[in-house]
């Protein structure tokens, strides 16, 4: 019997107009106004009153719609409140104390109390936590579950916002935290840590000597921070890294585990003794225990969340088909927290989900495949989350790992019926070690042997374009075209459908050539590019082990399907040149101009090549040096006989005066790369007279130390007449330029508009 809510709408069209109510959060370029909200709640209203099940289920759209924007709002509105200002807030660790000293420097705090006044449920903080030199030893003491009164500088989650790149804040949004809190001070209120901090604590001295205690501990807290560089690359490279965060998975062998093990002792019991719903109650317990200890991560909760449906069910009585129970499970985590429709993990746990079922009813499998029928259903599936899953896959990633079939192979049998349950043995035995150290042990050895089986499993990562995304839809649709018999009823459709798909592929760009300036924080990296090829101008900055060149740049010139053929190294600060390495290991036919004696080929006064249709001219400095520094920088002109672009580097107010004595005219260009990130020492009004740009570039870092860019400066751009753009406020800037005209586009407004990607918090300290 179908069951009717919200006049007489079935719990499907309910769970309908909540996707089509909040997904639309992911696309939307701004939250509706207060004037234009209470004009939607006014229709809606308005709409329930109608008879008709369309009006309603239209009313019930705009409500769950209305919600998701209120949910929205009321983050960005916590934002605003709290951006700039300093307070003392109360509140408990959440992230575990891992006792190493490479761990990640941030922390989870949650916060329940600001300056004194407690917060009610919804107005309580999850705030991401910095900690400034001369406050690293409160992280050291910090450990889950402890309480502390801190005096913190709240400032918003800033991204760098790069096409191909992480957008951090998205992620941040659709987690609730979209606030970090610079600690100034810190008093620990309670010393004893959560349960869970005292379990990890004693794992990590029970692991202690264990070859790959890292994965280890990601496998059975879900704390990933230990995992080595190399590790990771390993199992990004092999499509297994989706193992070792505890997700779906492992959440149901490991309430398959516990419903094993009920389902063992009931064999011990006599018959009067045995319920059928023992072991499917033990089963979630067990998946609700290993859910808490992987710290209730979204994926893992949403995994136990649709396991206590499938045991409502079950021991309720009541049939839902697959469809059923993935369409109201989606609907409802979705009306329980509208951030969720910006969270890649959920999409990727919803769509994974709905690839398989699709797969089985389109390609069911034979009824009786005898011994065979196990690995049969398991390739199959495998084959469909390659194929289904591919659009995802790539806009996340932007690549495919070709071997990720064999690696799973292995990974997976190895992972859930070895590695999870030695490690839930270890979990259960921690009091008593001598025991406990062997199961962990059996598990790192299960680790080691998968490890070197994948080790040969490397070679098959492989990236993709932008037009590798368009292309990866085609799963699906040979997917439906074969199930619902499209090539023998609509074949001149398909055809056509087919054309469209393969049409960007062959479509030549409209401009001749482009710039971009990469969003890199504190540093420079500059992509002038025609065709497929690019030349890159500095290199962005280094940290630690990483650094732009990884984590923007390159993601950048694979998303665009760009071969760098050479690279400018304006001169030898970190924030220039930290991506050298990087880059030349992945393009080492790249050739390389600096101003630095034996690095690569010079690039001083009256040096000048040409590139395609770009004409490349050197205009400074005049001699090369062997440590080249903010004086020294290669400042270059390239220009195509009508539009141009001057890249400065860091030059100072010194050299940009022999700069305009010696060419004058000559450095008037389209485009200007502000010198030195808007520093005062620079961009004098001589060199803005002399080059009469039209726009400004400035790569610079929102919040940086420097106070980068100096109001002055940007003062006297706009009283020029010049349009100054920023990265620190845009993102990646991109300028096409045509025949005879020019287009400039910035990411935050024009490439991908996103209310989530607001420049939340203002530039007051720089002035």
């Amino acid at each position: 019997m179908e069951l009717r809510l919200f006049f007489r709408l079935s719990f499907d069209a309910v769970a309908v107009a909540a996707a089509v109510g909040i997904v639309p959060l992911l696309f939307m370029a701004e939250l509706p106004s207060p004037m234009v909200w209470w004009s939607m709640v006014f229709v809606a209203c308005g709409a329930a009153l109608f008879r008709y099940r369309l009006c309603r289920w239209i009313s019930l759209t705009l409500a769950f719609f209305l919600w998701g924007t209120l949910c929205a709002g009321r983050l960005c509105d916590s934002i605003e409140h709290y951006a700039g200002q300093r307070a003392v807030v109360e509140g408990y660790v959440v992230s575990a104390s891992l006792h190493l000293d490479r761990q990640a420097a941030g922390k989870i705090f949650y916060v329940d109390s600001v300056n004194g006044r407690p917060l009610s449920l919804t107005e309580r903080l999850s705030l991401s936590l910095a900690f400034p030199m001369g406050t690293e030893s409160i992280r050291e003491q910090m450990q889950a579950g402890q309480r502390w009164r801190l005096s913190v500088d709240f400032r918003p989650v800033h991204s760098r916002l790069n096409e191909g790149g992480y957008d951090r804040q998205r992620g941040a949004m659709a987690n609730g935290q979209p606030l970090i809190g610079r600690i100034k001070s810190a008093e620990r209120l309670d010393d004893s840590p959560s349960f869970r901090q005292r379990l990890i604590s004693r794992a990590l001295e029970i692991t202690a000597g264990l070859e790959y205690r890292d994965v280890l501990m990601a496998l059975a807290f879900g704390e990933r921070e230990l995992m080595s560089k190399e590790n990771r690359q390993r199992f990004m490279k092999t499509g297994t890294a989706h193992l070792m965060a505890i997700s779906g998975l492992h959440v149901v062998f490991a309430g398959a585990f516990g419903a094993i093990g009920a389902r063992g002792v009931q064999l011990l019991l006599p018959c009067r003794f045995i319920e059928p719903r023992f072991p499917l109650l033990v089963g979630w317990c067990t998946a609700a225990v290993y859910v808490w200890l992987a710290g209730a991560n979204p994926p893992a909760a949403r995994t136990l969340c649709a396991m206590s449906v499938y045991l409502a069910l079950r021991l309720g009585g009541f049939h839902w088909s697959s469809w059923q129970i993935w369409l109201r499970c989606m609907a409802f985590l979705l009306v329980l927290d509208p951030m969720m429709a910006i969270s890649d993990s959920f999409w990727l746990s919803c769509l994974a989900v709905a690839g398989l079922i699709f797969w089985f009813q389109c390609f069911p499998l034979a009824e009786k495949g005898g011994r065979f029928s196990f690995i049969g259903g398991w390739l199959s599936a495998q084959i469909a989350m390659m194929v289904l899953l591919l659009p995802l896959q790539f806009l996340l990633f932007h690549g495919l790992s070709l071997s990720s079939l064999f690696g799973n192979a292995v990974a997976i049998p190895v992972v859930s019926w070895l590695a999870v349950p030695l490690i839930l043995c270890g979990l259960i035995t921690l009091g008593v070690p001598a025991i406990s150290s062997v199961f962990w042990w059996l598990a790192d050895r299960s680790i080691s042997f998968m490890m070197a089986a994948l080790g040969y499993l490397e070679f098959g990562w492989i990236e993709v374009s932008t037009y590798g995304v368009v292309l990866s839809f085609l799963g699906w649709g040979v997917a439906v075209a074969w199930r619902f018999g499209l090539w023998h009823s609509c074949p001149y459709s398909l055809s056509v459908t087919l054309f469209l798909f393969f049409l960007p592929c062959w479509q030549n760009q409209s401009e001749r050539w482009r710039v971009d300036m990469l969003d890199v924080g504190h540093g420079l990296a500059v992509v002038i590019r025609q065709r497929n090829e690019a030349v890159i101008y500095d290199t962005g900055q280094r940290w630690g082990e990483t650094s732009m060149a990884e984590r923007e740049i390159i993601p950048f010139l694979r998303w665009h399907g760009l071969k760098l053929v050479g690279i400018i190294l304006s001169h030898q600060h970190a924030d220039h040149s930290g991506g050298l390495e990087e880059l030349r290991r992945e393009y080492p036919d790249a050739w390389l101009k600096s101003s630095v004696n034996g690095l690569g080929e010079p690039c001083k006064q009256n040096e000048q090549w040409r590139w395609g249709i770009l004409a490349f001219q050197s205009l400074w400095p005049v001699r090369l040096t062997d440590s080249a520094g903010n004086a020294e920088s290669c400042v270059v002109r390239v220009d195509d006989g009508r539009f141009g672009i001057l890249l400065t580097g860091d030059l100072e107010r010194e050299q940009e005066q022999l700069l305009i004595a010696q060419y004058g005219s000559v450095l008037s260009s389209t485009l200007l790369q502000v010198p030195h990130h808007g520093s005062k020492t620079s961009s004098t009004a001589a060199l803005l007279l002399a080059a009469q740009p039209q726009v400004a570039m400035a790569s610079a870092a929102k919040f940086n130390p420097w106070r980068l860019p100096a109001k002055s400066v940007v003062t006297r751009y706009r009283q020029a007449g010049i349009n100054w753009y920023s990265t620190s406020e845009e993102g990646q800037l991109s300028a096409l330029f045509y025949h005879d005209n020019y287009h400039l586009f910035t990411l935050r407004a024009h490439i991908m508009p996103r209310w989530y990607h607001a420049s939340f918090g203002s530039l007051h300290h720089n002035e």
